[in-house]
């Protein structure tokens, strides 16, 4: 079981997100909607991914990502943006980012996420 961390200031915006992990199995969901909770989360839990929106309640996605690779700088990162695929490369180039999701993520997106993330932990469907 891969534990995966959703981070964000509304839940429901991850929702397809969410529902796509939880349908394909085999992934542990940790919710955290501060930078407080995210990081006690990742200090305490052995976090495989983390589901970054692109606004928590007390900072910027991307701030979190960047804060997140200081001590963490294995846990394979997501996040949401609504940059053009090319400013969102100038904005995030060096925190390893494997995905950026659309704002807000739809079905299809969280479905590719899944797909992309099962192949990076190597995790296959029974």
């Amino acid at each position: 079981m891969h534990h995966v961390l959703i981070a964000g200031h509304n839940p429901a915006r991850l929702l397809h997100v969410e529902q796509a992990l939880a349908e394909h199995g085999g992934f542990y969901l940790h919710r955290a909607s501060t930078h407080d909770q995210a990081m006690r989360i990742t200090n305490e839990t052995p976090i495989s991914a983390a589901i970054v929106d692109e606004e928590f309640s007390d900072m910027s996605g991307a701030a979190f990502v960047r804060s997140l690779m200081i001590s963490h700088p294995l846990i394979n990162c997501a996040l949401v943006s609504p940059l053009y695929s090319n400013e969102f490369h100038e904005a995030t180039e060096g925190l390893g980012i494997f995905m950026q999701l659309p704002s807000p993520p739809d079905q299809q997106s969280g479905k590719a996420l899944v797909d992309l993330l099962s192949r990076l932990l190597s995790i296959t469907t029974s």
